[in-house]
């Protein structure tokens, strides 16, 4: 027992083999049923940050980005304020909250991040598809 729950020894190398290759095919099948997604990995993001202010020890930068041409995204990023030297980094998705990454239990959680030493990148909702992008709003 680990932390509450059994764990189970898999000696069968062919179950092994055969769970990932199911894994393999429900993945290759559900990128399949979304059709061709325009993808360009060398379109600049255009991130600009529009705001700073500083919370509990913490630089909260807000920023807005271009995931593909004229679809834009905001996003927040946590930096504990004294830091120096490379950080490691989190991503929180943000979605379930009219306020999105703006909602303050959303924001709690990214300053406790970053108090820990962690740089935390806290996206918008509206990536996710659950509220207007920022560009849709502004008519940019």
């Amino acid at each position: 027992m680990r932390h509450g729950r059994s764990v189970r020894v898999v000696e069968n190398k062919d179950a092994v083999l055969s769970s990932a290759t199911s894994l393999h095919n429900a993945r290759k099948t559900f990128l399949k049923c979304l059709g061709k997604i325009p993808y360009d990995n060398n379109y600049p993001l255009n991130a600009k940050v529009t705001g700073v202010s500083v919370y509990e020890g913490i630089k909260i930068e807000n920023v807005v980005f271009e995931l593909r041409k004229n679809v834009f995204a905001t996003a927040n990023l946590y930096i504990p304020e004294n830091a120096t030297g490379k950080l490691p980094g989190i991503l929180m998705q943000c979605g379930h909250s009219d306020l999105g990454h703006l909602f303050f239990n959303y924001r709690r959680v990214c300053t406790t991040i970053a108090k820990a030493g962690n740089v935390v990148l806290a996206v918008g909702s509206e990536i996710l598809g659950y509220r207007p992008s920022w560009g849709m709003l502004t008519g940019v």
